[in-house]
């Protein structure tokens, strides 16, 4: 069972990669130039915004991708229900206090990072209107994660290309039609709006007994989600620590213009990290519904096994990188 799904997800994750990767290629450049340097160092600096704002997921999308998997794997819709019910209260509550939150944030950023002259106000408005994106994208992250705790990273993927499809249509729009950096904050967070109400509804075909309702809510549920979530939560932060803090650093010793020529560079190590992500990442909801039904033997076999083929592919792209990277630039 395990290895022709991890197969079949694998291909689906970096079908939807390469996708990605490939809108990006199409849309930077033309958003560098339609924007400038020192727009687009800003907006360089919303995306690294909402990259340290996502720490607010605080590593339960993660969690509710185990614990939909492993009680899936028990044949327990009462507990999956739980599951997500008390996921999506809480995700509730994390978007409700980073909504409260946003004006503080606008201010810390108008304040302590040189915007090379954008006005003041309309930074402020951009972190306000990219709040609301990191909610969405915080409460579909309950989605997400069950819909990989399904072990369906097909449909996964193909929600994601039609937001990344959606996005890069609807930002060439808005810009050619004369608009800028809020009318883009906007645009993205629509995208993620979309694909929220998108996966509950492939959610709701792929498991039918799918019920969020106030008598699924459970306090010990919320106490396993909390306590799974905090591990991954460490791992976010030293993530986002790595890849995301150059732009605040950047940002406040120079300018936002000096941020996009570092970012093109920078661009080629988190596609690297993408590339690793996309295939071990189907190995945790496989692994989770293994050990619901106590096969211990095989979920070695799979671990050695995957840890082998990830090996080879990212010390491959490193290299790759390493002797191509200065041409590719």
């Amino acid at each position: 069972m395990p290895t022709g799904t991890i197969a079949k997800n694998i291909f689906a994750n970096y079908i939807g990669m390469f996708i990605n990767i490939a809108i990006g290629f199409l849309l930077s450049p033309y958003l560098i130039h339609t924007l400038g340097d020192t727009q687009y160092g800003v907006w360089s600096i919303a995306a690294a915004f909402t990259g340290y704002m996502t720490l607010f997921d605080l590593g339960l999308n993660s969690a509710v991708n185990k614990y939909v998997s492993w009680y899936h794997g028990k044949n327990d819709p009462e507990n999956v229900n739980k599951v997500l019910s008390t996921a999506l209260l809480i995700f509730a509550g994390i978007s409700a206090v980073i909504l409260l939150l946003s004006p503080l944030f606008a201010q810390l950023m108008t304040n302590n990072l040189d915007m090379g002259g954008v006005p003041a106000d309309v930074v402020s408005l951009l972190v306000i209107v990219v709040s609301f994106d990191v909610c969405f994208f915080i409460i579909g992250g309950l989605f997400r994660g069950a819909m990989g705790g399904f072990q369906r990273y097909d449909i996964l993927n193909n929600i994601q290309i039609l937001a990344a499809i959606y996005k890069a249509v609807v930002f060439f729009a808005v810009l050619e039609l004369g608009y800028s950096l809020v009318a883009m904050g906007v645009v993205s967070a629509s995208a993620n709006l979309l694909s929220a109400l998108i996966f509950y509804h492939q959610l709701k075909r792929v498991y039918p007994q799918m019920a969020l309702a106030k008598k699924s809510l459970s306090k010990e549920t919320s106490k396993d989600i909390l306590n799974f979530g905090k591990f991954t939560f460490l791992s976010m932060l030293a993530n986002l620590l790595v890849y995301y803090s150059d732009a605040f650093v950047i940002g406040y010793f120079m300018n936002a213009a000096a941020i996009t020529y570092y970012s093109i560079a920078w661009t080629l190590t988190e596609y690297t990290k993408k590339m690793s992500v996309a295939f071990s990442r189907t190995f945790a909801p496989a692994v989770s519904d293994l050990d619901a039904k106590g096969d211990t033997r095989l979920i070695v076999s799979v671990y050695l096994r995957g840890t082998r083929y990830l090996m080879i592919i990212s010390n491959l792209l490193a290299i790759g990188f390493i002797m191509l990277g200065g041409e590719f630039i």
